[in-house]
């Protein structure tokens, strides 16, 4: 009667939630492996950026001895 279509009800809307939590969930992971990558892609920026300023120190240092 009632009870077993109010079950039927309350299921398909747990449902529908665990596929939003799951839909979420993945798009969180999205976002941390994005994160991820755009920290590594800044470290290996800042070290390029720290090899590139030692040479051209070197470079300064070396046209103004001439």
């Amino acid at each position: 009667g009632a009870a077993c279509e109010n079950c039927k009800n309350l299921k398909a809307h747990l449902e529908k939630k665990d596929t939003i939590i799951k839909e979420k969930n993945r798009t969180l992971d999205e976002l941390n492996l994005v994160c991820g990558r755009y920290e590594t892609q800044l470290k290996q920026q800042e070290e390029l950026l720290k090899q590139w300023q030692d040479v051209k120190g070197r470079v300064l240092i070396f046209n103004d001895k001439q």
